[in-house]
This record gives C-alpha cells, sequence and structure tokens, in this order.
C-alpha cells in the first residue's frame, strides 16, 4: 500500500504510479519505465527527457505521523466502524441484561437506546461500500 503525499489517496500494493494522479512514488520514470532519481532531468539508462513527476518530498508533520492520523482515522472509520457497533451493542446488552435482572420497572428508555444502536449498525452493515469508501475519504481531506 502506498500514500501519495501530493493528493493524499491510498494505491494498494507496491504501484509505481498514484491511481488518483498519476505522480510516481519519490522516483522519476520514463516512458519505459525505467526508474531515475527525484533530481534527474534526462533518463540514465534511455536518454529520453520526458520524465514523470513525483510526488512532493514528505512534509515534517508526515514523517512525525501528523499527517498519518487522519489516515488512520479512514481506515479506521472504513474497516472497523461495524465491528465498533457491534462491540458496543453487546456491550449494551450485557449492560441491558444486568439490569433487567435486577429491576424490570422503567426499561422502556434502555430500550430505545438498544433499538437505536441496533438501527445504526443494521444501517451500516447495508451501505454499499464505494459508500463507506467515501465517508473514509471525506474524514481524510477534511484532515
Amino acid at each position: 500500500m502506498r500514500y501519495c503525499n501530493y493528493c493524499k489517496h491510498i494505491t494498494p500494493g507496491e504501484a509505481m504510479y498514484c491511481q488518483n494522479c498519476s505522480r510516481t512514488y519519490n522516483i522519476r520514470l520514463c516512458p519505459r519505465h525505467h526508474p531515475n532519481p527525484r533530481a534527474a532531468e534526462v533518463c540514465s539508462q534511455c536518454g529520453s527527457r520526458e520524465l514523470s513527476t513525483p510526488q512532493p518530498k514528505k512534509s515534517f508533520s508526515t514523517s512525525v505521523g501528523l499527517g498519518i492520523g487522519s489516515l488512520l482515522l479512514s481506515i479506521l472509520v472504513s474497516r472497523f466502524t461495524g465491528w465498533v457497533l457491534l462491540l458496543s451493542l453487546c456491550v449494551y446488552f450485557l449492560y441491558f441484561i444486568a439490569k433487567a435482572l435486577q429491576n424490570v420497572n422503567n426499561l422502556l428508555p434502555d430500550m430505545s437506546l438498544g433499538a437505536f444502536l441496533g438501527s445504526l449498525f443494521l444501517g451500516w452493515m447495508m451501505l454499499p461500500q464505494f459508500l463507506k469508501n467515501g465517508i473514509s475519504k471525506v474524514i481524510r481531506k477534511k484532515k
């Protein structure tokens, strides 16, 4: 997986180009895909002057992990929201059973909370994957 410092997009695998902005990762490539240093103006193997544009160098905030925070948050949202909702439903279920065993009166507010958590979980699970990825991208761009 590769992260582009220019467009803030993740490309799966060991891609040579960003899928979103077509910039290369820390090298310059000629049309024949010969790797060249970032500062090269001519391909060292074939002499071509048509070299790709590399992504910008990592900023200090990205190097120390401040820019990665939004990336991690978006991955957590897109991948683990369902798990977090399921875990919260399990914790709620244990809470509700314990409260029902103590006193069966006045359980309506707790039942409403359970219905709300259940509908959130169901709604998240029914969302198509492209919408989940879109939510992840929106969160990543806001940071």
